[in-house]
């Protein structure tokens, strides 16, 4: 694989790891309102 295409998987990688990080975030925020 060249570096073009590593680095686009990097970047993929980050962005989906980006969404279920907020996506933690958002339940987390949600069970402290609950309890």
């Amino acid at each position: 694989m060249d570096e073009e295409q590593s680095s686009d998987c990097a970047i993929m990688i980050k962005e989906v790891l980006h969404k279920h990080l907020s996506v933690c975030e958002d339940a987390s925020a949600g069970l402290k309102k609950v309890a």
